[in-house]
């Protein structure tokens, strides 16, 4: 949302290093309030449940937050703000969690969903991993909504993982 855009804006002054702000220009808007209480580094508990979880990307996840409200689904919904550095803290509270989907509906499974999903099996995790990314193939063209079609990334094909 613009809370966190804004937050991440800021945010950049303070590094040294490249800060990439991925954020669609379709989303900006003029909030009147732009604080929020976010940290460097630190994900988003979206939303609680108790065995499975799902760690979102972008603005899709405030999307996937209102099926799974509207669904009644019992699962928790972290986003994912920051793809580097991951929430450690985070990352370690999902260990209990019986299935995790990691959901990157703009980037291939090669990216951040490997990465996390390496660090999980670092970490001894045992339970199951459902990857939801664009495959790492040639698209030759095709619009946002039709990749999302064809790849299986659309907001209903995560609520059905989740029934």
């Amino acid at each position: 949302n613009t809370q966190e855009a804004s937050f991440l804006l800021k945010e950049s002054f303070s590094h040294s290093l490249p800060f990439f702000i991925r954020y669609p220009k379709e989303n900006i808007k003029n909030d009147e309030d732009n604080n929020c209480d976010l940290a460097f580094g630190k994900w988003i508990s979206k939303h609680q449940g108790k065995d499975v979880a799902v760690v979102s990307i972008g603005p899709l996840t405030n999307e996937l937050l209102k099926a799974i409200k509207d669904e009644n689904i019992d699962a928790t919904l972290i986003q994912a703000l920051f793809l580097k550095p991951m929430d450690e803290e985070m990352i370690k509270s999902l260990l209990s969690y019986k299935k995790i989907i990691i959901y990157d509906a703009y980037s291939t499974v090669n990216g951040f969903i490997q990465s996390l999903e390496a660090r999980l099996l670092e970490l001894k995790y045992s339970g199951e991993v459902i990857k939801l990314g664009v495959d790492n193939v040639f698209v030759k063209h095709a619009s946002v909504d039709e990749q999302r079609a064809e790849f299986s990334l659309q907001i209903n094909d995560v609520i059905k993982l989740l029934k």
